[in-house]
């Protein structure tokens, strides 16, 4: 196998599905950040070499499009490989599919570089990473996810970050914007619908301390969310049907 695709199979616990039984789409992204932290390190650009040089991967946007939703117990292999840089940003791809060859979805995320001292994204990337293939076939894959557009998001939920939501960071999980995401679809009673896909931007880290407005609205097309306080958007978030 190339150094350059790792791959790694998983059986998916009941905990990480939904009350249908369906495997979680916050706990996919969650699960992907695992896999492609075990690859950069591998590939020696993972998060304890960056942090020795005063810099970190950041997460900007990620897609995910499931065909079938896995249920729990399933086991499923994942793939991840790097793509070719993008200026200063970085797109990682996966593949899902079962143990015997059933392709399950395919999803992408953005990355940056963030200097953890200036708290700037690294424009100029190369003494850090500069070794990433820019040859690989990306045909049948996720292109990299743009801006999303926004209706008017006719409905409003405060919300008050809680423990549960924070990481070592002090800082919002970002697999629990998902969820919020999922809280709201299932407080209005979208969730019976199987989403085709869903989208996130990260545009600002959000802290215990902030209440973030989450704005929403549906249509027969897609439901999308914006978090914010204020003028601050803190992400932008679409699933589609």
């Amino acid at each position: 196998m190339s150094e350059w695709i790792f791959e790694d199979t998983y059986q998916i616990p009941g905990s990480e599905t939904d009350v249908f039984g369906l495997w979680k789409y916050a706990a996919i992204f969650a699960h992907m950040q695992t896999l492609g932290e075990r690859h950069a390190q591998q590939l020696h650009v993972g998060r304890d070499h960056l942090l020795q040089r005063g810099v970190a991967w950041v997460v900007a946007r990620v897609k995910i499009e499931m065909y079938r939703m896995p249920r729990a117990d399933e086991r499923i292999r994942m793939k991840t490989w790097p793509g070719a840089p993008l200026k200063f940003i970085f797109p990682r791809y996966y593949w899902f599919e079962t143990e015997h060859g059933e392709e399950l979805g395919k999803a992408v995320t953005v990355w940056s570089l963030l200097d953890l001292e200036k708290r700037e994204i690294v424009i100029k990337t190369g003494p850090y990473v500069s070794h990433f293939p820019r040859d690989f076939d990306h045909s049948g894959l996720l292109p990299v996810p743009t801006h999303i557009i926004l209706d008017q998001l006719e409905h409003e939920v405060i919300h008050q970050p809680s423990y549960s939501d924070l990481d070592s960071n002090q800082h919002v999980n970002n697999a629990r914007y998902l969820e919020w995401v999922f809280d709201l679809l299932h407080r209005d009673g979208l969730d019976q619908r199987s989403p085709r896909s869903v989208q996130l931007n990260f545009t600002h880290e959000i802290l215990q301390k902030d209440q973030v407005a989450l704005h929403y609205s549906s249509n027969e097309v897609h439901f999308q969310v914006q978090g914010s306080d204020g003028p601050l958007v803190f992400f932008t978030a679409e699933v589609e049907w």
